[in-house]
């Protein structure tokens, strides 16, 4: 009976561990499936945040052009002289030539 009473035992004992090992597994899973949401979200904003950064630059790019465009227009025309004027209460700008 002693015998029985120590097999017995000894499968509490397995049964526990197993428990345990099993509650720390699914704990584990739990903090790596919130580390890929965390790590999901910071790609996501990592993306908008590249996806910006490519607007920026080709409205720099853009922006390089038109003043390259300008300089050559004003190196085959000579410089434009930018002239305030007031009309119908606002102010505009009207270019002439020099």
């Amino acid at each position: 009976m002693a015998s029985h009473d120590s097999q017995d035992s000894q499968g509490y004992h397995i049964t526990d561990c197993l428990q345990a090992a099993l509650t720390s597994l699914e704990e584990e899973v739990t903090r790596v499936n919130s580390s890929s949401v965390q790590l999901e979200s910071e790609i996501q904003r990592l993306q908008s945040e590249r996806h910006k950064q490519n607007i920026l630059i080709s409205l720099q790019s853009q922006y390089i052009a038109l003043l390259e465009e300008r300089l050559n227009f004003e190196e085959s025309t000579g410089p434009l002289i930018e002239v305030s004027s007031i009309r119908n209460g606002t102010n505009d700008d009207d270019k002439i030539r020099t």
